[in-house]
């Protein structure tokens, strides 16, 4: 039988053969298990609570710890970054500013100094007047880049002015595809063409004596997301042109741009690449000649 906790009785009675009866009793006392206990159940919800609620304690003091520290970190990454940036858009900013006034006044003593003789001054000061638009434009609007378009135009200017100065004593070769010049949305840092070309032409090429003087622009498609240019001269080289007070008075421009190349850099996984070659030609038994390479990514950003 399932009986239920609690005393019971058993009674055994014995016929005996006389006919008399015999009775035994036999007192049984059921118990409850420990887990039929009500205080049993009492004590294990309470552990359980306990448990529970300790967990519980734990587990929002560690998400408090986890979201207190990012917070602190985020503060402090924001801060840095904010300040990264600031710094590098003074930079940048100061660092532009020095050579867009060097390559004016180059312009504008270049085009004084032949006022009067040259029937082609008028073509040049038109040139001379798109460029300084140009440059103006973007330093009123505070940009660091601008269109290839517009680049190329300074590249044209400033290959105009000094072929007047040098008697059109050099020969420039370009195979920049229109297209390609004119491709939408494809922003190049000011100066990153007109510098080096400027300086081939100023320190490279204006000090040589004898040999044919040349200039190669290059343009070509690396892969679907670079351009690369080439400024080749057959000039002095650089080695030489150090020697001159000229290079050393004037020769700024391309340290602005490297500087201002690097800051950028730091706000791309895909940076520009910008390397010289020095003596990149022979003649007549000489090492002669520079070649700047230039490697701009497409999709690169110039906000920062």
């Amino acid at each position: 039988y399932n009986l239920q906790t609690g005393s019971y009785t058993f009674y055994v009675r014995i016929l005996q053969s006389d006919g008399t009866i015999t009775t035994h009793t036999f007192p049984i006392t059921i118990r409850r298990f420990l887990w039929q206990q009500w205080w049993f159940w009492l004590l294990i919800s309470a552990a359980l609570i306990c448990a529970t609620v300790y967990l519980f304690y734990l587990h929002k003091q560690k998400q408090l710890a986890e979201a207190n520290t990012a917070r602190i970190t985020a503060e402090a990454e924001a801060l840095r970054s904010e300040q990264q940036r600031k710094l590098t858009a003074m930079q940048v900013k100061s660092l532009s500013t020095q050579f867009r006034p060097h390559f004016i006044l180059n312009a504008l003593n270049t085009v004084g100094a032949q006022l009067y003789d040259k029937p082609d001054v008028d073509a040049v000061l038109g040139q001379l007047g798109d460029s300084i638009g140009i440059i103006f434009r973007n330093a009123q609007a505070g940009s660091i880049a601008h269109p290839l378009s517009q680049e190329w135009r300074l590249v044209e200017s400033v290959c105009s002015i000094k072929q007047m100065e040098f008697r059109h004593s050099i020969q420039i070769h370009n195979d920049l595809p229109q297209a390609m010049i004119e491709m939408e949305n494809f922003l190049v840092p000011m100066g990153i063409l007109q510098i080096p070309v400027e300086n081939a032409l100023i320190h490279g090429l204006r000090n040589k004596e004898e040999g044919p003087k040349d200039l190669w622009i290059n343009m070509l498609q690396g892969d679907e997301n670079r351009i690369i240019f080439t400024i080749t001269d057959n000039g002095i080289g650089r080695k030489a042109a150090a020697l001159i007070s000229n290079y050393r008075r004037n020769g700024v421009g391309s340290k602005n741009m490297l500087a201002i190349i690097n800051l950028l850099n730091q706000h791309n996984t895909n940076p520009i690449e910008y390397s010289i070659e020095d003596e990149v030609m022979e003649e007549n038994g000489k090492q002669l000649g520079t070649r700047v390479i230039i490697s701009i990514p497409k999709n690169y950003l110039y906000d920062t």
